[in-house]
């Protein structure tokens, strides 16, 4: 079970966020020599390092001197000689978008501010004469913005490095068991235990990051958000275990997987809870959800069941990824005897030549490190395995619609 961090561990992360302060880089601009001396007055006690340029042509020239990453934050007086303070922001939104940027201004023009935030997307707007206590408000505000950001750069490029690296083993060792021909059948269901294995890990890697970086930043978030990644995370192990464990039974000749009536609607549920972390299916994704509340349960393995709905909920989205208006589509029915799943997207489809070859676990038309062709495999053996079926309606740049029959538990 994970445990919330002791308060050892929590003031040390705060006396971390201190130390990192101590090494931000503030810039201040104004061509009127009393404002910035008002400014390096009342900046004196802080822990950033201030730098301060007379006008945009100095602050520009400044801004190309440092490196890249050198400045954190940039605040600006709006009006001064060419370039003015408009001109500042657009400059470093264009060259240093990374840089969280602040107008100080005696105007108070809407348009003007409008205008401000359209062209250089500033993170606030400080009229003169300022209350010293909202300056510095607004400046600490700004470097949490700052560091908030480099967090989750650092966050999700780390994700992406595991995920290429688990995707290079998954890969790898696929090829070499397909190289055994004797032991063909073996070979191919391994490969498909690592490639199930994936989906949970990357979702307990995934979750447990976003704890750390939420607990880096725990006065910004509400302790629900973190007992629900908490739970998440839970839910992943348990479901590594669950599959780990049916591993081990299925050396046995006489083992058979545990089999119990499963609420498919509730998997679905959780499914797209945990999907909600990828930036693909959060951002511009219309999802259409029609969950049949009277759906009958149907007798099988919930880790497998998961591992379903997971894998085509995941080729959905991947394929919806170069997609600007991405729809995902999932609906639950059914008949007298039977019930259907039915996933649509409307990302690149399946070209007519490779429909035939989509379920071939030696295929897969994504390239290297991005799939190894293992997922619908995997679906079509546990679908069978209940003595259910699935097929494709696909359409080339259009997008695709599968739908998995499973047979209806008979309850005594």
């Amino acid at each position: 079970m994970t445990n919330f961090p002791n308060n050892f561990v929590v003031l040390k992360s705060v006396r971390n966020i201190i130390m990192t302060y101590a090494k931000c880089n503030i810039l201040f601009v104004d061509d009127a020599p009393d404002i910035l001396k008002a400014i390096r007055r009342i900046m004196k006690s802080e822990p950033y390092h201030c730098f301060f340029a007379s006008g945009g042509d100095e602050a520009i020239a400044l801004l190309a001197e440092k490196e890249n990453d050198f400045f954190q934050v940039v605040i600006t007086d709006m009006r001064m000689p060419p370039p003015d303070g408009q001109e500042v922001v657009s400059h470093i939104e264009k060259h240093y978008p990374q840089i969280v940027k602040i107008i100080i201004s005696g105007w108070d023009d809407s348009d003007t501010i409008i205008k401000a935030v359209n062209t250089g997307r500033i993170h606030s707007y400080i009229i003169k004469p300022w209350d010293n206590r909202e300056l510095k408000i607004r400046v600490k505000q700004a470097l949490d913005i700052y560091l908030l950001n480099r967090e989750k750069q650092i966050l999700f490029q780390k994700l992406e490095d595991q995920n290429k690296y688990l995707e290079h083993l998954v890969l790898e060792r696929t090829q070499k068991l397909l190289k055994v021909q004797n032991e063909a059948m073996l070979g191919k269901y391994a490969a498909q235990i690592v490639h199930n294995l994936n989906n949970p890990l990357h979702a307990v890697s995934g979750a447990l990051e976003m704890l750390e970086l939420m607990f880096n930043r725990i006065d910004t978030f509400s302790r629900g958000k973190i007992a629900h990644m908490l739970s998440l995370a839970q839910s992943r192990a348990h479901d590594l275990k669950h599959i780990i464990s049916g591993i081990l039974q299925n050396v046995r000749v006489d083992a058979c997987f545990e089999l119990m009536p499963v609420n498919v609607n509730a998997i679905i549920k959780k499914e797209l809870d945990y999907f909600e972390l990828n930036p693909a299916l959060e951002q511009k994704t219309k999802k259409d959800i029609q969950l049949d509340p009277e759906l009958a349960q149907v007798m099988g393995n919930t880790v497998q069941i998961k591992q379903i709905i997971n894998n085509l909920i995941s080729n959905a989205i991947d394929a919806m990824e170069a997609v600007e208006e991405k729809q995902l589509s999932i609906k639950t029915y059914q008949d007298s005897t039977t019930i259907y799943i039915k996933i649509s997207d409307n990302g690149m489809g399946i070209p007519a030549k490779n429909q035939p070859y989509i379920f071939d676990s030696n295929f897969t038309t994504k390239p290297c490190g991005k799939g190894t062709g293992l997922g619908l495999a995997s679906v079509k053996t546990m679908v069978e395995a209940y003595s259910g079926d699935i097929d494709v309606v696909s359409e080339h740049n259009r997008g695709s619609t599968f739908v998995v029959r499973l047979p209806i538990t008979q309850l005594s």
